[in-house]
């Protein structure tokens, strides 16, 4: 399951009651049932019971403006989101991770990627005709260290840890911060019709750089295919819509031609040569 099937509203704020209204017709055309509460309800080990019927908590949302609610579903281990508005902005919501600042522009998509925050799954991040990005997790590691095990990658990209649990504790750091924080960073590309991890594509984090670095991997059985191209297009085109960046970077050295003509056919130039961690590599931008 990658999203939530109920979605618990409490929300006595009612300026906006017709906003809540459009959300709920939204839910419920995904498939998703509303509980619409009006009482703190009731607690049950891992359920949440409402009207006599028990739902499990692993399968809930909870969209409410009540400070004491908030309280009950934490302390049941709950997913809560708080709505902010004129008559709870004062109250303290630092330890709930999301709160909403008014529910006009609140989709479907944007609660359920709360809930997989919550619930630790994944986003899928786009797909085209063949690929699907989405973020990593703990289980890649074996495929990664198999997609690592090629001397073109070793060459171009660098190396994992060799130590696993190194790697794994690395990863489960990443995802649990850099996801999050950022809402990108370096993704998983799989074949579509085969679930197969072909490589990886996203954005490199460097210390003297604030700005999005593009970079990309692709398994040697999975080249010469027009992937590497396919999914730089369909990322670029992703950031710019959701994160609207100045410019794009990708840094690539000099005998690594393949790569040059990747970039240059999503629409990249050259800038200039430049030097980090004592090596000169070439910059290429799009704006």
């Amino acid at each position: 399951m990658t999203g939530f099937r109920f979605l618990v509203i409490w929300i006595s704020y009612r300026l906006e009651y017709h906003i809540i209204e459009e959300l709920k017709l939204k839910c419920a055309n995904q498939g998703i049932q509303i509980l619409e509460v009006h009482d703190q309800g009731s607690f049950l080990f891992n359920q949440f019971i409402f009207q006599g019927k028990a739902y499990p908590l692993e399968n809930c949302l909870f969209l409410t403006d009540q400070g004491s609610f908030v309280d009950q579903i934490q302390l049941y281990g709950g997913f809560p989101c708080v709505y902010l508005n004129a008559e709870n902005r004062d109250q303290d919501f630092f330890h709930v991770p999301y709160v909403v600042d008014g529910l006009e522009g609140l989709t479907v998509l944007d609660l359920t990627h709360i809930y997989q925050r919550y619930a630790k799954i994944p986003w899928t991040i786009l797909e085209t005709e063949r690929l699907r990005v989405r973020e990593m997790t703990v289980e890649d590691l074996k495929s990664l260290y198999l997609l690592y095990d090629d001397e073109q990658v070793q060459k171009f990209v660098g190396l994992l840890y060799e130590d696993p649990d190194e790697e794994l504790a690395y990863m489960e750091q990443y995802i649990e911060t850099v996801y999050p924080f950022f809402g990108y960073g370096m993704w998983i590309v799989e074949e579509k019709e085969t679930g197969m991890m072909i490589g990886r594509a996203g954005f490199n984090f460097r210390e003297s750089y604030e700005g999005m670095e593009l970079g990309y991997l692709i398994g040697k059985e999975f080249r010469n295919k027009g992937y590497a191209t396919e999914v730089c297009r369909a990322i670029v085109d992703y950031v710019k819509e959701e994160f609207h960046p100045d410019e794009i970077r990708s840094l690539t050295t000099k005998d690594n031609s393949s790569s040059k003509k990747v970039l240059e056919k999503v629409g990249f130039r050259y800038v200039e040569d430049v030097e980090l961690d004592g090596k000169i590599l070439e910059k290429f931008c799009i704006s």
